[in-house]
């Protein structure tokens, strides 16, 4: 294929948004066909190169689209089929016929390419990120090759790669190739804790690896000057070590960049701790990464914290080496109940957040019947108009953000409990949990604004 058709075929794909009338995999049975049509077809197709060696891309797609007709499941005409929409500027077209190449001709490079392609342009502009909407997916990339619903969850197949959905929303993206019978299963993973603030931003998952990144505030993965990876590299212990890889990735910087700082903060063969900085060139910005690599029981796993910046924070770096330290490596059941008790943990501080909200609201008010929703049932006749009134009367205030900074949860007495600390790390209020509402265990508005 020409450069010229190359060129047209990257420019084209800015017009990607797939019309209504777009085919499903499905809407194109086989047929059957004699050794004249298979000819005919055969035919077909070697016109349609020639023409696209002329780059007369209009007789090129009736050549091919006569080609499709007939041998509906031949991946290479579908692949050639495709190049002529993308070159003639049809990107809805072109990407259908993309697709159609991978599922039909899974082992054709070239398709496999353009159909990746056409995917990395589309990604790296944030159409696959966590949060995108079911609804947002289709309409760029039309009906798609295969959809399931399980409840909440769903998934949409387009070509090879599967965007996995949760409520109608992108949970991650699984690269179907290479896939064990059996699917992938993890041994075990690193548990971490970030900071308040961050948020997980895109996740894709191959036979090979695992990548999770997460970003802070309202930054994308597309837009960020911080930016948390989790990483796993799957079934790779035999030939790799956690040591063997930070060399690699050392000579890798020292290879691309002539100012490399590059420090060993930890190192021993299946567990290292290191720091690397590199200053700003044409192609890419000054910034720093802390990273730690640890070798499981049959992947290898990898945390990284990486700041775009001229300059180091001391401080800053202090904070990320002490997070990355303090991750502890898992069994795969021990890491499940873990992130489960954080998300839980997480849930718990932002209700407790918006209920103090309330409850300001509602002492402001004297609104003792909705105060007492929020307290627990022995305690609530401690509520008076007096107490209320004299608490307001000092102009009672709090920041939720600064009084519920973190939780601790434990089960006593077979009821869950949660203690919620402030930012200098005080207890400054208890909550228990009685059929399914959470409760504070006593008047701890009392207790901050002193008893009057």
């Amino acid at each position: 294929m020409t450069h010229t058709i190359r060129t047209l075929f990257c420019g084209v794909c800015l017009f990607l948004v797939i019309s209504s009338t777009s085919l499903s995999a499905d809407e194109k049975p086989p047929i059957e066909k004699t050794e004249a049509q298979t000819a005919a077809a055969q035919k077909s197709f070697e016109l349609g190169k020639s023409a696209m060696e002329l780059e007369d891309f209009e007789t090129a797609i009736e050549h091919f689209e006569a080609a499709v007709k007939v041998e509906a499941e031949n991946g290479e005409y579908h692949h050639a089929l495709g190049l002529a929409y993308m070159a003639n500027r049809n990107a809805n077209a072109g990407w259908y016929h993309f697709r159609m190449a991978v599922r039909y001709a899974p082992k054709n490079e070239a398709a496999v390419m353009d159909f990746l392609r056409t995917w990395k342009f589309l990604d790296d502009r944030g159409l696959f990120s966590v949060g995108t909407t079911a609804d947002t997916i289709m309409n760029v990339l039309g009906k798609p090759d295969q959809f399931e619903q399980n409840g909440i969850q769903s998934r949409a197949i387009y070509g090879f790669m599967s965007i996995n959905m949760i409520n109608q929303q992108v949970f991650s993206i699984l690269d179907l190739r290479n896939l064990p019978e059996g699917g992938l299963r993890s041994e075990d993973g690193l548990a971490f804790s970030l900071p308040e603030g961050w948020r997980v931003a895109y996740r894709i998952l191959s036979f090979e690896q695992g990548n999770t990144e997460f970003t802070k505030g309202e930054e994308t993965i597309q837009n960020w000057t911080e930016l948390f990876s989790s990483q796993r590299f799957i079934g790779i212990v035999e030939e790799q070590s956690a040591k063997k890889m930070m060399e690699i990735i050392r000579e890798s910087l020292t290879g691309s960049f002539k100012e490399v700082e590059f420090d060993v903060l930890n190192e021993t063969p299946d567990d290292v701790l290191f720091f690397w900085r590199i200053k700003e060139t044409d192609e890419h910005p000054s910034q720093y990464e802390m990273v730690r690599i640890v070798k499981g029981k049959s992947d290898i796993h990898r945390i990284a914290y990486t700041k775009k910046a001229d300059q180091k924070d001391e401080e800053n770096i202090k904070l990320w080496t002490e997070t990355l330290r303090s991750a502890r490596l898992m069994t795969a059941e021990e890491l499940r109940k873990y992130q489960q008790q954080a998300a839980l943990e997480h849930e718990i501080l932002q209700a407790t957040r918006f209920q103090l909200q309330k409850q300001e609201e509602y002492i402001r008010d004297g609104n003792i019947e909705e105060l007492k929703k929020f307290i627990l049932p022995e305690k609530q006749n401690e509520i008076t108009p007096e107490l209320l009134k004299k608490i307001d009367s000092i102009n009672f205030s709090i920041d939720e953000q600064t009084m519920v900074k973190r939780v601790e949860l434990k089960e006593e007495d077979g009821k869950r409990k949660a203690r919620i600390f402030n930012s200098k790390d005080e207890q400054v209020l208890t909550l228990i949990e009685e059929d399914n509402t959470w409760y504070a265990t006593e008047l701890w508005f009392v207790k901050l604004a002193g008893k009057p």
